[in-house]
């Protein structure tokens, strides 16, 4: 996800864009195939995709009975820039995913870039 700015609207805690629709129309444009029409319109209208056999079909890592017709999520990876789809069954709530990266040393590690582009920013 674009750097954006600390404190700016629509940011996480480090500066970087959280926006769902973004996140879901840059997946759309990059993997068109991976989305059915009922998957396009809720990208359209703001929404987010359902893990179906389309969706599925093409990221099989999602292939699992029990992650079936979850809601995606866009999931900022330890709380940084990059964000990768997550079904909602694995994102219970703001904590669950990000405790467990917290206990294996993967929040934060983007701290470095969004400060240096920060820095960017003001000058």
């Amino acid at each position: 996800m674009p750097y954006v700015g600390k404190g700016k609207p629509d940011t996480n805690s480090e500066g970087w864009l959280r926006d769902n629709s973004y996140y879901w129309n840059e997946l759309l444009k990059n993997h068109p195939q991976a989305f059915n029409q009922s998957n396009i319109d809720k990208i359209n209208l703001g929404f987010s995709p359902k893990n179906n056999p389309t969706f599925r079909s093409y990221f099989t890592q999602f292939d699992v009975d029990d992650l079936y017709n979850n809601t995606l999520i866009h999931h900022h990876v330890g709380g940084g820039g990059q964000a990768d789809t997550v079904p909602s069954g694995l994102h219970p709530g703001s904590d669950g995913i990000h405790n467990a990266e917290k206990a294996i040393g993967a929040w934060g590690n983007d701290s470095t870039y969004a400060e240096l582009l920060e820095k960017f920013l003001k000058e």
